[in-house]
């Protein structure tokens, strides 16, 4: 089942009101917390290309609009959590919710003085465009959530067909 954004992703692509969206969020977050989280697959590969990362001494971070509870969760239930140095996501009290809300907590909390150094790797137009708006490189991926379209529309720095590709242009 496709993903199910908050805010104004939910309203731009379902016509929904303010308070239609905010009933809409709060019901997908109870189905979320206790199946659909359990529904998330990884991608082939994925811990191959995580484990060389480190294994080349990057520092991880993880900055998703997912409320940041969600993605600790997912990223145990797959083992993952082990790889990454930060995670960071939105909160559900809506202090947090925006990509660039996200954004500016990782990079301020992680101390980045140096944007030019850090590739934002995402899977959605909102991914793109928050790496353009704090001045980071981009590498979007065509195997997640946003469309091959939507994306490039972005002009993305780099693009990734597959997980394995991500190795290849970060060297």
């Amino acid at each position: 089942s496709p993903a199910f954004r908050h805010g104004e992703y939910v309203n731009d692509c379902y016509g929904f009101s303010a308070e239609k969206s905010t009933e809409a969020v709060k019901f997908f977050r109870e189905y979320y917390e206790t199946k659909g989280i359990l529904e998330n697959e990884m991608y082939e590969g994925m811990d191959g290309v995580l484990q060389k990362l480190k294994e080349q001494g990057k520092f991880l971070m993880v900055a998703t609009s997912k409320p940041e509870k969600f993605a600790h969760n997912i990223l145990a239930q797959h083992d993952l959590e082990k790889y990454f140095d930060f995670i960071g996501g939105s909160f559900t009290d809506g202090s947090r919710i925006t990509k660039i809300q996200v954004l500016d907590c990782v990079l301020k909390t992680n101390e980045i003085k140096n944007p030019q150094e850090v590739l934002m790797i995402g899977d959605t137009k909102f991914d793109i465009a928050g790496a353009k708006h704090f001045g980071l490189k981009s590498l979007a991926v065509t195997y997640g959530y946003g469309t091959e379209k939507e994306l490039l529309e972005r002009e993305p720095d780099f693009v990734a067909n597959s997980p394995k590709e991500i190795l290849q242009i970060i060297k």
